[in-house]
């Protein structure tokens, strides 16, 4: 098996994955399909992230099958999955009252922590959600930045006959446009 990895900045290659440890009761391994290329992703590779740490495999939009699930795994094998960007851990004091996104332990998957490039990698259930038989692999990946623009649209106050502009063109930008102009925003 192979994997994509970040020695340091500007120091990308193709190598040979280390063998996987055996899957623990909480975590999944799963068979990558698709990838997405995310500017963090540029950016990492660029060096231009000061949180992220080298050596890294990096991969956040991801679109994986679950090949094996530990004893304590409700997703069941073989499901379609995506991948969450950032972990945490679920027992300090803004995890326990919903504010995952500040815990002081989060990590981001493919920054700070190893990400999916690869043929197959390990990774806590609690950061994987199954796909819907009826959405294709090819509009899965973009599951991870969508969430991204509907999280983003959520934090404005945006109501009906508002008018939104876009700046920047990448896949954000252009899922942001699709979604506005799906609500009625252009």
């Amino acid at each position: 098996m192979s994997e994509l990895y970040i020695a340091e900045p500007n120091s990308l290659e193709l190598r040979e994955s280390a063998p996987l440890h055996a899957v623990e009761a909480n975590e999944v391994k799963i068979r990558v399909i698709y990838g997405g290329i995310c500017g963090s992703d540029l950016s990492v590779y660029r060096g231009k992230i000061q949180h992220a740490t080298y050596p890294v495999r990096p991969g956040h939009e991801l679109v994986g099958v679950v090949e094996q699930a530990g004893s304590h795994v409700t997703i069941s094998e073989g499901a379609r999955v995506v991948v969450t960007p950032n972990t945490f851990c679920g027992q300090c004091e803004y995890c326990l009252n919903e504010q995952e996104n500040i815990c002081p332990h989060k990590k981001s998957i493919g920054i700070n922590a190893s990400g999916g490039f690869a043929h197959e990698f390990i990774i806590d259930s609690r950061y994987v959600i199954p796909i819907p038989d009826d959405v294709s692999n090819e509009r899965a990946v973009l599951i991870e930045p969508l969430a991204v623009i509907v999280h983003g649209l959520k934090k404005l106050n945006i109501k009906k006959g508002d008018r939104v502009l876009v700046v920047g063109c990448g896949t954000e930008g252009l899922l942001t446009v699709a979604l506005a102009d799906y609500l009625g925003l252009m």
